[in-house]
């Protein structure tokens, strides 16, 4: 597809919008509406539905000579990373059955709806940037060469505020991410590496370079991330993430990181951990840390 982001940045003046493709079927323009504000517009014969805008997203249907247009404008600049995704997604439907196009694409706008809804103003402190990070480092590297999309994103529960971070088939995944001055993975519950099955747990370790240097950041990693998923996985992926309170950021370019070592143990019966069948029924919480060092015997390849 044409990039969403070179097209509006090529466009200056209100009311102008540029034809997207000559070769779609339906009239797809973006441009700037007269409000000054980043634009899609979709011409097309259909009948109006009311939809409901968002904070972040103004929708609006307007009568032309022969046909209708709808129109999704972006009222707040610092969700344009979302809303150029949000425009590709539906310009694709744009070249499907031009008979339900419209149908199709407030269908779609209406599951984005839930995404704009969860952005808040707040960014992720920087152990928040590395935890997440780790995270989308094994969905990418590991889980998505290893199963199918749309798999691979269900397992995904960390944001959800489970014990585990991924749980796929009869096996779990808990993702410690530490930066090279921590030799330390601290385990913040009991129930972070109790099971009833044999599980994971990955070990990253990064360091944290420069703004300058070519490293990873977490605005690369989830870019990378949404060029590989289909449609259906790619809203379900955005859902999650900014439940865990990511949005798309330049903030968050400075953060820049090596990858310096990343390790796969065995977590089963034998692997040193605290269990609840072990412990006094008077202890109701605990955390504790693993020396890395300790645990070598059981490290398996990633």
């Amino acid at each position: 597809m044409k990039k969403i982001n070179e097209i509006f940045n090529s466009i200056s003046d209100k009311g102008y919008y540029i034809l997207y493709d000559r070769e779609c079927p339906t009239d797809v323009r973006l441009g700037i509406d007269s409000k000054g504000r980043k634009s899609l517009r979709i011409e097309s014969k259909f009948k109006p539905v009311k939809v409901q805008s968002t904070k972040k997203i103004e929708v609006n249907h307007f009568e032309l000579t022969k046909t209708k247009a709808v129109t999704f404008s972006l009222t707040e600049e610092s969700s344009q990373e979302i809303f150029y995704l949000l425009c590709e997604d539906l310009i694709k439907l744009c070249y499907l059955d031009e008979k339900t196009i419209y149908e199709n694409v407030i269908s779609r706008y209406k599951k984005w709806i839930e995404i704009f809804s969860n952005q808040t103003n707040n960014l992720l402190s920087e152990n928040e940037i590395i935890g997440l990070l780790g995270e989308l480092i094994f969905l990418d590297e590991y889980l998505l060469t290893n199963y199918e999309q749309e798999n691979a994103i269900a397992s995904w529960a960390g944001v959800e505020k489970t014990h585990k971070d991924f749980s796929i088939d009869n096996t779990w995944f808990e993702i410690k991410t530490t930066t090279s001055k921590t030799k330390n993975i601290k385990i913040s519950s009991i129930e972070q590496l109790e099971s009833d099955h044999d599980g994971y747990l990955i070990a990253f370790t990064l360091e944290k370079m420069s703004p300058e240097y070519e490293g990873i950041t977490i605005n690369k990693v989830f870019k990378n991330l949404i060029s590989k998923l289909n449609e259906n996985s790619k809203i379900e992926f955005i859902k999650k993430i900014t439940q865990a309170g990511f949005f798309y950021d330049a903030y968050y370019n400075d953060y820049v990181y090596s990858l310096i070592g990343k390790s796969k143990f065995l977590v089963n019966e034998k692997f040193p951990k605290l269990s609840r069948k072990n412990l006094s029924k008077s202890i109701v919480s605990a955390s504790y840390e693993l020396n890395v060092e300790t645990i070598k015997e059981f490290e398996v390849n990633l």
